[in-house]
């Protein structure tokens, strides 16, 4: 089997969210299983700027969109098993970040066009095309419209929903500004949603299977009727999946992490796990004794961190330290670092991302803050449960489809703690529960060696994906 993975980011070349590590960790298992995997990529200045890996040029030329003609290059190299290809343009790719800039859209049109012109000057043939998030949700159109006359058999196309909350809009003119594509393809509905031109949609309308990341977000997605997509995916629900991410378990193991300075297994979790508490406490100005929660999140509304900001006076009373590492929206980072620079001794504010911090973050702390708004799947609660600290979080998505909730009386079976209204009083009650089980160290490290029991690594997630695989292709 022949797999191609096409996406805005993955591992180990660029990265903003756990897209990221999904379509990498993905592709190494189907690599380990025998399986070839080609990953595509845009040539981002991130992507360039890697001194690890050499790549090589193996193709131009020119594609159209509309009136404009555009050179393309071709970049390739491989790493770990897996052939990357790298679609580049200076003017598109060659920014100092992947997103957020006004022409988004039009870049990933370029892409989306480019990656297919890609597979016809290089003659590549796939058994599976697997494409991710709004940045990619165009190929499968444009695949049919401009290529159902190739010589090569036509691959199925997986379409995996990471975050429904962006619809790559644009206006309906777009569909020949951008894909050469009549305005027939927003009339009859394939791409239209609220008078826009989306790309999400148009992959929903067209891939042959679509999927999110976890079971109970296919669920919400189906029964928000607030949400757009909604009807659409009711449409095409005999072939809508969810399927729980998995995590890398050799990057993510506390027995061998380079980034931690006491390594740890479940036989010696408390002994080990307080040291590194104590060494990240000293750093931060910290008393060791006291419960350490954390955060290593985008600080984002969707992400809750309002929640935490708020119940923050509450819980210092209440004698804790927090550590907050991620950015975001420049209210929210305002607001950490308010508290951070007001309350040095119980709140210490991390405004980047540090890939070394997160890892010693979630293997110093006693419970892990995720209580989002929303959560397809979430990777760093799994993350958590890895390493023996308990997640606090809000029952959504894949939180409530990987964590059992401790109640008070079941430390048998519960691996974190559940709140499900979003709000402040919600969120506050769950985590003065947890300060209350950290206090009862029997309970306390039931629930610790109990999330430390849990799999969650790619295999099941592996198998599930490859029968979709099959199941496509017939």
């Amino acid at each position: 089997m022949k797999i191609c993975m096409v996406s805005s980011e993955a591992l180990p070349f660029c990265k903003v969210g756990g897209l990221a590590d999904v379509v990498y960790s993905l592709s190494r298992k189907f690599v380990v299983n025998k399986k070839s995997v080609n990953i595509v990529l845009p040539f981002y200045r991130a992507v360039k700027d890697n001194k690890e890996v050499e790549f090589n040029l193996v193709a131009n030329f020119d594609i159209k969109m509309s009136w404009r003609t555009l050179p393309v290059e071709i970049y390739s190299c491989v790493y770990r098993d897996i052939k990357f290809y790298f679609i580049a343009n200076k003017f598109y790719f060659d920014r100092e970040n992947l997103y957020g800039y006004a022409d988004d859209q039009e870049r990933f049109a370029f892409f989306q066009i480019a990656t297919l012109k890609m597979f016809d000057e290089l003659n590549l043939n796939y058994n599976i095309v697997h494409i991710h998030d709004w940045q990619t949700g165009m190929i499968p159109i444009l695949y049919r419209e401009f290529y159902h006359k190739s010589s090569r058999k036509r691959p199925k196309f997986i379409y995996t929903i990471h975050n429904a909350a962006f619809l790559g809009l644009v206006d309906r003119k777009d569909l020949y500004n951008y894909f050469n594509l009549s305005e027939i393809f927003f009339d009859n509905g394939e791409t239209r949603i609220n008078n826009n031109v989306s790309y999400l949609k148009a992959g929903i309308m067209t891939a042959d299977r679509i999927t999110t990341v976890s079971p109970s977000f296919v669920n919400e997605l189906l029964l928000d009727k607030n949400n757009p997509l909604s009807y659409v995916l009711n449409e095409r629900k005999s072939v809508f999946r969810g399927i729980l991410n998995g995590i890398d378990i050799k990057e993510w193991n506390p027995d061998t992490d380079k980034f931690i300075k006491h390594n740890y297994t479940i036989e010696n979790v408390l002994s080990q796990k307080l040291l590194n508490k104590k060494d990240l406490c000293k750093e931060f100005g910290f008393d060791h004794n006291l419960p350490l929660l954390g955060v290593v999140s985008r600080l984002t509304s969707q992400k809750g961190i309002n929640l935490i900001l708020d119940s923050l006076d509450v819980l210092i009373k209440n004698k804790i330290n927090i550590v907050i590492l991620g950015t975001g929206e420049k209210e929210i980072e305002d607001r950490v670092s308010f508290y951070g620079a007001n309350y040095p001794k119980h709140v210490k504010a991390l405004i980047k991302y540090s890939n070394e911090m997160a890892h010693r973050i979630i293997a110093s702390s006693d419970f892990f803050l995720m209580p989002s708004l929303f959560e397809p799947c979430g990777i760093t609660q799994m993350l958590s449960q890895r390493y023996g600290t308990i997640p606090i979080a809000r029952s959504t998505g894949g939180l409530k489809d990987t964590i059992i909730s401790y109640n008070g009386a079941n430390e048998k079976d519960a691996n974190g703690i559940l709140f499900s209204a979003f709000d402040h009083d919600s969120f506050l009650l769950a985590t003065l529960l947890g300060l209350n089980l950290y206090s009862q160290r029997r309970k306390y490290s039931k629930i610790i060696h109990n999330a430390m029991s849990l799999n969650n690594s790619w295999s099941k997630s592996y198998k599930e994906y490859y029968a979709l695989y099959l199941e496509a292709i017939g």
